[in-house]
């Protein structure tokens, strides 16, 4: 924490620190018991420099609140203004040199932005590839979840900020895994509903996860563009100590048309300026059909500014109870593309079919509709989960709706590509293929049974 004194003045009477970054700072002169915030800072076009400034003090001749109001950090007669106004309430103070060593002091600070350091080349490399949550939130990054309205990502944000409240792992999805204290502060910026809906949703998901005790979650609802409004949060981070940052979601937190680079790319500097941990919580474009992540709603740059994007995909039967979504890693700035992640989110009701409970719990993606969605090595993986197949039996399984020998063809490419995930299998002029786990020490039994007979039913995993 970096700090300025001043020690020029008379047994160190008027010696003061400044702490603090990004526009808002805390001043305190410890023996006068005097201290100041200082917020909401902004240069102007006519070169002025304004800031709220709220003024405190301990004294005994002047406790609690002295002053909140708008200061011209760089215009010495709205110093002076101020000045004359405090020393109202305590004359026994110099009030002239409090407003100038807190005017002087921060727009140094406020110039000064971020400082000027070295590349050594020998740092942490495993600084990138840190994560908040494994494997869906990357520790100080930008991170984006995207999928059609009423796909469940909501919950799932909403299910992420409960395991970092609580410090909890759950379901393949790892808190603070490079760190011992595991729990976090989380602020939830909500543009989409209510805090009474929010809290009812926390509840049940708290039931699901069997956590008790307190729940620690900052809530706001949010009514304006977080640029407009990113001084009052870098405030609430500020005194909250929040590292998870939850906004949900950023159509409505743009501030203007997605489509326009411009409002992107305002809503994701100020996003950079809390200096914070983010998930932000977004839609598609239409009809979620597309194989990338071009379909994420609005402008180019939303999928360029996100650091670690992934994009959610449902397969919900009618009147069904539960949601399985898949999660699928479109963007990764340092490091590689992670597997797909599948959960069921499910809807847990009393005899009067009010939901009591919500539990989300891991699902294999294979198992469901979404598996046209994995890779085809992945395709081609569950199809043999089943037992060994020839080319053509997984032509047509992975790629029912191609020709059969364009099918085929692009089966032998990618199990020649995946030779580490799968055995080629003769057995009487005739070759199968099996996952590489059915070669294993574990599996020699199954593999002596497939050579003796018929294999079609066995289940080798």
């Amino acid at each position: 924490m970096s700090q300025l004194l001043n020690e020029n003045t008379d047994e160190n009477l008027y010696r003061f620190s400044i702490t603090g970054a990004n526009g808002i700072y805390d001043v305190k002169w410890e023996n006068l018991q005097i201290s100041a915030h200082i917020s909401y800072m902004k240069n102007h076009s006519d070169g002025t420099t304004k800031a709220e400034v709220v003024m405190v003090s301990q004294r005994p001749a002047s406790p609690g609140h002295l002053k909140h109001g708008q200061i011209n950090l760089t215009s010495p007669s709205s110093r002076k203004s101020w000045a004359k106004l405090v020393a109202e309430r305590d004359p026994s103070v110099d009030w002239d040199e409090i407003m100038e060593q807190l005017s002087v002091a921060v727009l140094q600070k406020w110039r000064a932005g971020s400082p000027v350091e070295t590349i050594d080349g020998d740092a942490d490399v495993t600084l990138l590839q840190r994560f908040l949550v494994y494997p869906l939130v990357v520790r100080g990054q930008a991170n984006l979840l995207y999928a059609p309205g009423a796909t469940g990502k909501s919950w799932v944000g909403q299910w992420i900020s409960a395991l970092v409240d609580a410090g909890r792992s759950d379901s393949g999805l790892i808190v603070s895994p490079d760190t011992e204290e595991k729990r976090a502060n989380v602020l939830y910026l909500d543009y989409e509903t209510n805090k009474h809906e929010l809290d009812a949703r926390m509840t049940l998901l708290r039931r699901g996860l069997g956590i008790s005790g307190p729940c620690n979650i900052k809530y706001r609802r949010m009514h304006h563009p977080l640029a407009s409004d990113i001084e009052r949060i870098k405030e609430i981070c500020h005194k909250h100590s929040i590292e998870l940052v939850v906004i949900d979601s950023v159509g409505k937190a743009l501030g203007g048309e997605p489509e326009s680079s411009a409002v992107a790319l305002t809503f994701f500097s100020a996003l950079g300026t809390l200096e914070r941990t983010s998930l932000c919580i977004h839609h598609t474009n239409k009809a979620n059909d597309s194989k990338d992540s071009k379909n994420i709603h609005g402008s180019g740059y939303i999928r360029n500014e996100g650091r670690n994007i992934w994009e959610g995909r449902q397969s919900q039967k009618e009147e069904e109870s539960k949601i399985v979504l898949g999660l699928f890693h479109k963007k990764v700035n340092n490091g590689k593309y992670l597997k797909p992640l599948g959960l069921t989110i499910n809807f847990q009701h009393d005899e009067k079919g009010i939901t009591r409970k919500v539990v989300i719990e891991s699902q294999a993606l294979a198992d469901t509709e979404l598996v046209e969605h994995l890779s085809v090595a992945s395709r081609i993986q569950a199809a043999l989960r089943r037992g060994p197949q020839t080319v053509g039996q997984l032509g047509g399984e992975v790629f029912p709706d191609r020709d059969p020998r364009a099918a085929s063809e692009h089966v032998r490419v990618e199990l020649s590509r995946r030779e580490g995930m799968f055995v080629r299998l003769t057995e009487g002029g005739e070759v199968r293929y099996a996952n590489r786990a059915y070669n294993d020490d574990l599996h020699q039994a199954a593999k002596q049974k497939f050579m003796e007979e018929d294999a079609e039913s066995w289940d080798l995993n």
